[in-house]
């Protein structure tokens, strides 16, 4: 199962469940409820960006280089960060994302 993103600059993304999971724990401090809320702002859009090309960072520093085995983190593979710099790539660039009805009319279209 997975969750389209209707963005504002007439882009798609599907992201599936353990995508959307992993948005939701990364980025739950910025709403009032669960789950990324439509319609969303560009400057949000970019927050979430931000934070997504932080974790990609930090996942690509060497083990021994930083603090993983002080704070017990296990480290993506690489398959992993790539897709998450890639959906940081979509946000960014989205202008927002469209509210939840008008992206359900497009994909009945």
């Amino acid at each position: 199962m997975t969750q389209t993103y209707y963005a504002v600059n007439g882009e798609v993304k599907d992201i599936n469940v353990t995508g959307n999971r992993f948005l939701d724990k990364l980025t739950f401090p910025l709403w009032d409820k669960a789950g990324i809320p439509r319609p969303l702002s560009d400057a949000d859009a970019k927050l979430i960006a931000r934070m997504l090309r932080n974790y990609a960072k930090l996942q690509r520093i060497e083990p021994g280089d930083y603090f993983w085995k002080e704070v017990g983190w296990v480290q993506d593979n690489d398959t992993n960060i790539i897709w998450v710099e890639e959906v940081a790539d979509f946000f960014e660039k989205s202008g927002g994302l469209l509210d939840e009805d008008i992206s359900e009319e497009m994909s009945e279209e």
